[in-house]
């Protein structure tokens, strides 16, 4: 394995100690009572690292779903009629949430957003300031921007419906949530 190979492979596994630690004591805690000192601590690494890894604390928690928006931004052409995006977006879902380790944290996080409202609150918040919308203003006129928004507002309540639901608490559950949002929104036309 070489040197870029070897940064990858520790890069990940601080990241996935950071996250796991996180969720670990936000369980036992709660959100609140939880800050990047405590979390950093915990898992063996500074603060100033904790932070370079993950800007704020929430995003320990919702960082498998950050990965899924990075992956979402070359569906964003600008191009794409709502229901081409919908498909894309769904199709993104499919690919991108397959990684044992991504099954786990968002089983994890979901049962801890299920129970934690101050967890609940900073996750809708987060969720708000989606790569949806962050594209809309560059996107063009009104009818795209339109387009990204309601597209980004799919996103979002697909997954405050899937934590609310506590059905399926894999990304399979989440990807299809998102389907079955996606179904009613067409109904809603």
């Amino acid at each position: 394995m070489g040197a870029a190979g070897l940064r990858e492979t520790r890069r990940r596994a601080t990241e996935t100690t950071l996250e796991r630690v996180a969720l670990d004591l936000f369980g036992q805690r709660g959100f609140d009572r939880v800050t990047m000192d405590d979390v950093a601590a915990a898992a063996g690494v500074s603060t100033r690292t904790a932070f370079r890894y993950f800007p704020a604390k929430v995003d320990l928690v919702l960082g498998r779903l950050r990965r899924l928006e990075d992956a979402l931004s070359p569906v964003l052409d600008g191009r794409s009629s709502l229901r081409e995006l919908e498909d894309r977006i769904a199709a993104t879902f499919d690919e991108v949430l397959t990684d044992p380790q991504d099954s786990e944290h968002l089983v994890r996080a979901h049962a801890l957003v299920r129970q934690d409202p101050a967890l609940q609150a900073a996750v809708a918040t987060a969720l708000g300031a989606t790569a949806l919308e962050a594209t809309a203003p560059a996107a063009g006129g009104p009818e795209r921007r339109l387009v990204l928004a309601i597209a980004a507002a799919t996103v979002r309540t697909a997954f405050t419906a899937w934590v609310e639901s506590g059905t399926d608490p894999t990304p399979a559950g989440l990807a299809a949530e998102y389907r079955a949002t996606v179904a009613l929104r067409r109904r809603l036309s």
